[in-house]
């Protein structure tokens, strides 16, 4: 039962007599319960610029066409078309009529997994959605996302990061994964998975449940076509936060103010006072990176070291990175991989293994991907720089003289040994080659 209701998300006009009865503050009122005031408000004005008047009662495809192509969104035709058809549900009319508007538009924008899986569903194509069709959808959705005004209007720290670029499609890959994986134990290889694999409404429902930042970037990207309205000059980075669930987000120390961010903003730390920007992290890395963060540690980064900006040196690199919590280590090897591990606690000499299970190794080019402790060990974190019997460098994973990531103490020198997985992280290689060399280091 409560599955096949879950279907029921786009319902009839007619069924809820919509029509042209009462005022459209009734209509509000009645078919935006799940709304509160000031979303009411904004979806009301987001219908008025849509259909060119705020005494209009419906809107024509075309309408839609012009407002979500436009500079402050840009999503492609074919995707506001089907969004059209979603936003006028089962009804009969050729046009979008304002309460089916507000009540369809607000399941998008809050109801639950189970009811956004089926937009998302009817998004990917009309007819037969498919893996690679899906895959294109939340490309498209983070293209618009990120290139957005709107999102810069919200986030403007996120200017302080490299731009996505070509890595998104890599991004879009890592986040469809687990999606493939499921499918391809059913398709005869994974190339068919791509090309024609169907996708089915719970497919979609379980993918968004294991794959948070995947669901989030469809939330923002709603958010953005019925509230871009509120992006207007006169209107601050907080009035636009609050209809994103981010209000708080300039409260100090506040942890539902970042924790939602979809990128994390780059901070200079009141101590060490470090501003260097990064060359290895760009806007898709981040995005991945951040929602693997434990939520306590989510939205903020400081800068600590970069060889190009302190030299290369293993002492320097320690003496930045000791007793600081917990840190980012990025590693490019100079075959072009990029790499490295978050570490969950503060760095320090030891002799035994440290850390905790919410460390992770994770690799960024050719590939993305984040490999969490499998539980076969506790061989988290290891630092050591003058011990007479033991192997001298920084570690993540694996044994001693056998890691997942290691760096040695003479400086340059590293390996990534996972023959065929590292036991902690249960991570393949991560370097072009088992023993790299540093090309840079963050």
């Amino acid at each position: 039962a409560e599955f096949s209701q879950s279907l029921i998300t786009f319902s009839t006009c007619s069924s809820l007599e919509m029509g042209g009865s009462g005022s459209k503050q009734a209509q509000l009122d009645k078919f935006g319960q799940l709304l509160s005031v000031q979303e009411k408000e904004a979806l009301n004005s987001c219908f008025a610029a849509v259909a060119g008047s705020p005494d209009a009662e419906s809107f024509s495809e075309n309408k839609l066409q012009a407002y979500l192509s436009g500079p402050k969104l840009q999503l492609p035709p074919e995707i506001i078309s089907r969004l059209f058809g979603v936003l006028r549900g089962e009804d009969r009319e050729v046009q979008v009529t304002f309460a089916s508007f507000i009540l369809n538009g607000s399941q998008l924008l809050k109801s639950s997994i189970s009811q956004k899986s089926q937009c998302i569903h009817r998004l990917c194509d009309s007819r037969a959605p498919t893996l690679a069709g899906l895959q294109s959808l939340l490309q498209t959705f983070l293209q618009a996302v990120l290139r957005s005004p709107c999102h810069e209007a919200v986030f403007p720290h996120a200017r302080n990061w490299t731009p996505a670029g070509d890595n998104l499609s890599v991004l879009v890959s890592n986040l469809t994964d687990t999606l493939r994986q499921k499918l391809s134990r059913s398709s005869s290889s994974e190339e068919d998975v791509a090309e024609s694999q169907s996708v089915s409404v719970s497919d979609v429902e379980s993918w968004l449940i294991s794959c948070s930042l995947a669901l989030r970037v469809f939330e923002v990207g709603f958010a953005f076509c019925f509230y871009q309205q509120a992006i207007r000059p006169d209107a601050t980075p907080s009035d636009i936060r609050s209809y994103l669930g981010l209000d708080s987000l300039d409260a100090r120390d506040s942890l539902a103010s970042t924790e939602r961010l979809l990128i994390p903003i780059k901070m200079q730390h009141p101590i060490f006072r470090e501003t260097f920007g990064s060359k290895l992290l760009d806007q898709s890395s981040l995005m991945l990176l951040n929602s693997y963060f434990p939520h306590e540690f989510r939205g903020k980064l400081y800068p600590l070291f970069s060889s190009l900006h302190h030299g290369e040196s293993f002492s320097t690199f320690c003496k930045q990175l000791m007793d600081k919590g917990p840190t980012l280590v990025v590693v490019r090897d100079t075959g072009g991989n990029v790499f490295g591990g978050f570490a969950a606690e503060s760095w320090h000499y030891n002799p035994q293994f440290t850390g905790n299970a919410s460390c992770f190794l994770f690799t960024l080019l050719p590939k993305m991907g984040v490999f969490q402790p499998t539980g076969y060990n506790e061989n988290y974190m290891y630092l050591q720089q003058t011990a007479q019997t033991l192997p001298n460098g920084l570690g993540m994973g694996g044994q001693l003289e056998y890691f997942g990531l290691w760096l040695s103490a003479d400086y340059g020198k590293g390996h990534s040994k996972a023959k065929p997985q590292c036991t902690t992280y249960g991570s393949p290689m991560l370097s072009a080659t088992e023993e790299f060399q540093v090309d840079l280091l963050e």
